[in-house]
């Protein structure tokens, strides 16, 4: 009796585990812009297709430019006693490097003055991920330095007519602060176009 009772224990403890994984990445990258702000547009030499079969991954897509681009990333692993239930979410802002000349805070309108791309969904299912972007709102750069700044969202997230009916609008309230990298640092998880689509959705 004691054994079984052990062993549920043992059991719930490594599924509390499982389930409080969550992680989350920022980051701020100098003379960048985000692929396109239309997922239509074709993006070249990537080995499958994102702008066509995963457009909530492309929208995230950065390359060299001349502004600069602000990332959130987060990911839970799911849960220890479910197969696919890996989850992700992807706040990318593109904006005008003017606002780093001074510490701030500055206040920046979407879509007039800023760009906003979001996706959520499930990390094996990024077809089925919920995206759009943010028709109204403001994003706030505040203690602004060369290693970073401090970030304060509040946003409405209009869902992309492609992925359907069933993604509602999202209300974005969100605060994090980022750090400075460089491009070359950029991963398929946090803003390069990856080899395969799972490269992107997972961790």
């Amino acid at each position: 009796m004691l054994a079984a009772t052990n062993l549920r224990a043992l059991v719930l403890s490594l599924l509390l585990v499982g389930c409080a994984g969550s992680r989350s990445d920022t980051f701020l990258v100098n003379q960048t812009a985000l692929v396109s702000h239309s997922v239509v547009t074709v993006v070249p030499n990537l080995r499958f297709e994102p702008t066509r079969s995963y457009p909530a991954l492309v929208i995230h897509h950065v390359v060299p430019g001349q502004r600069i681009v602000l990332g959130y990333r987060w990911y839970s692993p799911g849960s220890l006693a479910a197969i696919d239930d890996e989850g992700f979410e992807k706040i990318t802002i593109e904006l005008s490097p003017e606002l780093l000349s001074s510490p701030g805070p500055k206040a920046v309108e979407f879509p007039s003055r800023g760009h906003l791309a979001y996706t959520r969904g499930g990390s094996a299912w990024p077809r089925s991920a919920c995206y759009g972007i943010a028709k109204s709102g403001s994003v706030t750069l505040s203690h602004i330095t060369k290693k970073g700044a401090a970030v304060a969202i509040q946003a409405t997230v209009e869902p992309i007519r492609e992925s359907g009916d069933r993604c509602d609008p999202v209300e974005l309230n969100r605060e994090f602060e980022v750090q400075t990298t460089a491009y070359g640092n950029l991963t398929p998880w946090l803003g390069i176009a990856g080899d395969y689509p799972s490269a992107e959705t997972y961790r």
